[in-house]
């Protein structure tokens, strides 16, 4: 057996523990999805909303804000909104860079609303 064997042999060993330590760190990280930022509702409303980093989300209409729900994510694809009344309705949730839409069914593809990313 060469005398150089042992030492790569524990040095492999290690890299690959260093790499199943790291891939459970990441697979563990758990980043909600970005939603802040302001959305259009599709027509005929037409509603320009913006979702804040502090789980509020604001109607904006005619240069007015006013807030008509918060929100929390409860998984990476559901999220639960709260109104001013304290009712809460909880849909599924897709996003993309620029669309976003509300399941009230994922499985059927029932949309409850959809929005476009406003700038």
């Amino acid at each position: 057996m060469n005398s150089d064997s042992k030492p790569q042999r524990l040095k492999k060993i290690s890299e690959v523990f260093f790499l199943i330590i790291l891939a459970i760190l990441l697979s563990a990280c758990h980043t909600e999805p970005n939603i802040n930022g302001r959305w259009r509702s599709e027509s005929p409303s037409a509603l320009l909303y913006e979702y804040k980093d502090d789980g509020t989300v604001f109607l904006i209409n005619d240069g007015k804000t006013y807030q008509v729900f918060r929100f929390q994510f409860i998984d990476d694809d559901s999220i639960r909104l709260y109104d001013g009344m304290g009712r809460i309705q909880v849909y599924h949730l897709r996003l993309t860079a620029d669309e976003m839409t509300f399941y009230t069914n994922l499985k059927s593809g029932e949309i409850a609303e959809s929005f476009q990313r406003a700038n």
